[in-house]
């Protein structure tokens, strides 16, 4: 999941861009974005009730995780024109600040193991050259941020929900995806796993909550069927899934009890939210109409997903700088 960053002046049309380590390859979207924050509730059957706006502004609002009690969505919004990190209940209309950016990028809140503390990385402005990114941590119930360390370009990272205590970060170099350990309050630990592949930035990738594995999935370029790589990180035997019937997935986070996984899929036609089993089988819950439905993040309680929704497709390009 990357991050949305406005670059043109009209409200009626935005671009997404994410660049590779060296500033040489960049992916973008051009469309009509205005991405908000929708809210569901899972049903006994497996299904999901229907999806209702959350956030009110015509801004970019991206959900990331929610508070321990279940009880609020927690996102990135750049509605005072940069990205700061909010909170808002589900019975509320007005969110309320937790991180602001000071002119900084501030993506990417997710909670630790015990829910104790909002992690979340700085990315810098456009035009800056460093590629130094902190990730920082800040108690949820408010007080001064502290750096958990520092990598070049951070470009996910998630936590295990307790009693585990497993979390991770990755980081795109050229060619290659690599990720570590971590403790939110200790630094970085050892690398985990590795990828090699000239496109590092295509992959998505989310932690289970009980902290034993990594689904790991390539974004949509080529004619092959999607895949999902299950790694083990407690010494189990590794797991492909082949997801027939979708032309491929555009995210991918794990089900709140890590029996099995969200994802969107991609297409401008016929986009879904999918739940998959750990046998590779993929259900369509919800086919918005004149909506993208972009990823699904569930509660601790696996009671409700909070959605990031689109009022249109895009179309994605990927440029060579000279």
């Amino acid at each position: 999941m990357g991050t949305p960053v406005r670059l043109t002046s009209d409200p009626g049309e935005a671009f997404s861009i994410s660049t590779s380590w060296n500033g040489r390859r960049i992916a973008y979207l051009k469309g009509v974005l205005q991405p908000d924050v929708y809210v569901a509730g899972l049903e006994r059957r497996g299904g999901i009730s229907e999806p209702r706006r959350l956030t009110l502004d015509d801004r970019v609002d991206l959900p990331f995780d929610w508070t321990p009690d279940g009880r609020e969505v927690i996102f990135v919004s750049d509605r005072t024109g940069t990205f700061s990190i909010y909170k808002q209940a589900t019975n509320q209309t007005v969110p309320e600040l937790l991180v602001g950016g000071n002119k900084k990028e501030v993506v990417q809140p997710r909670l630790s193991p015990d829910g104790s503390q909002i992690l979340y990385v700085v990315y810098p402005n456009s035009g800056e050259n460093s590629s130094a990114i902190p990730l920082m941590r800040m108690p949820l119930s408010g007080g001064a941020s502290q750096q958990v360390l520092e990598a070049s370009w951070i470009s996910n990272h998630q936590c295990a929900r307790a009693p585990a205590t497993e979390c991770i970060y990755s980081v795109v170099g050229e060619g290659e995806l690599t990720f570590f350990r971590f403790d939110p309050f200790k630094g970085r630990g050892s690398q985990c796993f590795q990828i090699k592949d000239d496109l590092p930035q295509l992959y998505n990738w989310s932690l289970s909550p009980d902290g034993a594995t990594l689904a790991i999935a390539r974004g949509k370029w080529s004619d092959e069927e999607p895949r999902i790589h299950l790694v083990s990180l407690n010494g189990s035997e590794d797991k492909w899934l082949v997801i027939k019937g979708w032309p491929g997935l555009a995210s991918l986070d794990w089900a709140a009890d890590s029996k099995s996984l969200w994802a969107a899929s991609v297409g401008e036609e016929g986009n879904a939210l999918l739940n998959i089993d750990l046998q590779g089988h993929a259900r369509p819950v919800w086919r918005p109409q004149k909506m993208i439905v972009g990823w699904a993040i569930p509660s601790r309680d696996g009671r409700y997903l909070a959605l990031h929704v689109g009022s249109t497709s895009a179309n994605a390009w990927m440029v060579e700088r000279p």
